[in-house]
C-alpha cells in the first residue's frame, strides 16, 4: 500500500497482493489480484484506475476496501475522514 496525503488530497494506490489478502474478507471481490489507484479531493473521489479491469466494479467494494485501509492512515480531523471513512462508520 502506498498514500499520499496532504490538506486536500488523498491517493491511495493497493498493489495486486494489498487487493488479494483484502479480499479474504469480500468474497466475491472483483477488485482481487488487482493493482488499484483511488484519488479523492473536497468532492470525493475523483480518479480511479484497476490494472487489467475494464468492467463496472460495485461502488461499495471500492467504499469498503479504501476505508479498510486508511482507517489507520487518515487522521480523523482530517477533511476527507468524513468523505473516506466516517459516512461508512457505523453509528451507535
Amino acid at each position: 500500500m502506498k498514500t499520499r496525503i496532504n490538506d486536500n488530497h488523498v491517493w491511495l494506490q493497493l498493489s495486486a497482493s494489498d487487493t488479494s489478502y483484502w479480499a479474504r474478507q469480500w468474497p466475491c471481490s472483483k477488485l482481487a489480484d488487482r493493482s488499484v489507484t483511488f484519488e479523492y479531493d473536497s468532492n470525493g473521489l475523483v480518479d480511479w484506475s484497476i490494472v487489467g479491469y475494464k468492467a463496472d466494479i460495485d461502488t461499495n467494494e471500492i467504499n469498503a476496501i479504501v476505508a479498510d485501509h486508511l482507517r489507520n492512515e487518515l487522521p480523523k480531523d482530517h477533511k476527507l475522514w468524513c468523505v473516506i471513512i466516517g459516512q461508512f462508520e457505523q453509528k451507535e
